[in-house]
């Protein structure tokens, strides 16, 4: 009993170690990478493209001028855009410490690009942005990622409704509550989700393994009549009993806080559409992936 008391000690002082190591590294702008790094929103018009752009630099600050080259450069080759000439900037991107909390309003830029030899306008929204320190060998250096909503040439219509935002709501309860952990890996919190899950298996396996050797106990003293042996064998198997118990119940526990977290807790960040019908209920729609890799759409509506 006592040896399960240490080792149950242990780990509880190893997942406060890690949490307190993570909150002492600041690598990035944010805890989690938004998920349009790996994975560029699903196209809802023909005349939008969304673009994400990466820029290398020596200080979490970026030029938004190297950005927008980075952007020129990144455009679809059809368009045929040959290199950026002038930019004029309008609107601002509202931030606070878990990034984008306004998404309604945006930079927006109109780009003059030199295209087929002739100069082009280009408009262009910045949705949103991300940087990581790396070392690349030659120094600790900052990379940037950018996501742009950039309009077609000569196309003078409006951008795609959209919002940046961090909330899963019942997308990430209903995974956790089938399997813990799931719903934090759906929400790109890959560290957190793992032990979760990690702890919900090393607690499974304590609960059979003392209720296992408890059992065990009992039947030894089915077998003897040594009464100074049943009396030993009852201890211990009281001991598996109570070792058992204390499992079930930091399982509960742990299953219960993963439950809130993943309804809770921020998640990584993501491009959500936004509709509005005739009778003023707003459609979220967000771009997502079937089981076998094909682009889809998952929708929200508010009523």
């Amino acid at each position: 009993m006592r040896t399960l008391s240490i080792r149950i000690g242990v780990l509880l002082l190893l997942f406060a170690c890690h949490g307190a190591q993570a909150q002492q590294r600041i690598t990035s702008s944010d805890k989690i990478a938004p998920k349009w790094i790996k994975n560029a929103p699903v196209i809802l018009s023909d005349a939008v493209e969304f673009v994400t752009t990466t820029t290398f630099t020596s200080s979490t600050r970026l030029d938004q001028g190297s950005a927008l080259d980075a952007l020129a450069n990144n455009l679809p080759r059809e368009w045929n855009v040959a290199s950026r000439v002038q930019t004029n900037e309008s609107g601002y991107l509202k931030r606070g410490l878990n990034g984008v909390e306004a998404a309604e309003q945006v930079q927006e830029f109109d780009m003059q690009v030199i295209s087929e030899g002739k100069p082009v306008n280009i408009r262009c929204q910045l949705l949103d942005e991300y940087w990581v320190q790396v070392d690349l060998g030659s120094g600790i250096q900052y990379k940037h990622s950018q996501l742009y909503q950039v309009a077609k040439p000569y196309y003078n219509g409006e951008f795609c409704p959209t919002e940046i935002t961090n909330k899963y709501g019942a997308r990430g309860l209903w995974r956790s509550a089938i399997i813990p952990g799931w719903g934090q890996f759906h929400k790109g919190a890959y560290l957190k989700g793992g032990l979760i899950l990690g702890g919900t298996a090393l607690l499974v396996g304590g609960i059979v393994y003392t209720e296992t050797m408890r059992k065990d106990y009992m039947n030894k003293i089915e077998k003897t009549h040594v009464a100074e042996h049943k009396r030993a064998y009852a201890t211990k198997s009281d001991n598996f009993a109570m070792g058992r118990n204390i499992c079930i119940g930091a399982l509960g526990a742990l299953y219960v806080y993963n439950l809130i977290d993943a309804i809770v807790a921020p998640g990584a960040r993501y491009v959500q559409f936004k509709r509005v019908d005739r009778s003023g209920n707003t459609y979220a729609l967000s771009p997502t992936l079937t089981a076998t890799g094909e682009p889809a759409m998952a929708m929200a509506i508010t009523f």
